[in-house]
């Protein structure tokens, strides 16, 4: 039988400038990771860095996606509910 366990890491609803600062926290701090990678690689680390690229370049794209979408319910004076899981489970080699 496997293990699953789910993490709740933010439930609730948010007024759109709260959503917009944890939403976009996400994202800054994935893009920092993947910019941290390439540092690595840049140090002699393995890693294809192309592929690291690419992902920030998406990232930063869905960032400024986000960001727009919620500057315009922001007009709209709409709310967001946000509701993010982590699912951890033992996998075979």
């Amino acid at each position: 039988m496997e293990n699953i366990n789910n993490f709740t890491l933010i439930h609730g609803d948010f007024s759109v400038n709260d959503a917009k600062s944890l939403v976009l926290s996400f994202y800054n701090t994935k893009i920092l990771f993947h910019n941290q990678q390439l540092s690595r690689i840049a140090l002699g680390m393995p890693g294809d860095e192309k592929a690291i690229e690419l992902k920030i370049l998406a990232l930063k794209k869905t960032r400024e996606d986000i960001k727009l979408l919620l500057n315009d319910s922001n007009l709209e004076n709409q709310f967001f509910e946000i509701d993010g899981h982590i699912s951890i489970k033992k996998m075979s080699k």
